[in-house]
């Protein structure tokens, strides 16, 4: 049997059982959290994911209307960060 790093097994295991497109909506999570800054992460109330549209709830009035602005730069962002077209929207609350 060939020595394998965990990281393989894992992504093999993912790929083999049709679960690529769930991973990488909890990998959006993760990457809105490590991308987008402490001061947002303190004004994120809710973060969901579902059928490739991302929900998230923000506290903060200005910083929403900011980020609604730049909703496309956000989506392009994490999408890259990703290598693939996870988030067909953002809606932001």
């Amino acid at each position: 049997m060939p020595v394998t790093n965990i990281c393989d097994l894992i992504s093999s295991y993912v790929d083999d059982h049709s679960k690529r497109s769930l991973y990488n909506e909890r990998k959006v999570i993760d990457l809105w959290r490590e991308e987008m800054g402490d001061f947002i992460n303190k004004s994120t109330k809710f973060i969901d994911i579902k059928s490739g549209v991302l929900k998230v709830k923000i506290t903060n009035a200005a910083l929403r209307f900011e980020l609604l602005n730049s909703r496309t730069d956000i989506m392009n962002k994490l999408n890259g960060k990703l290598g693939t077209e996870t988030i067909k929207d953002l809606i932001i609350n």
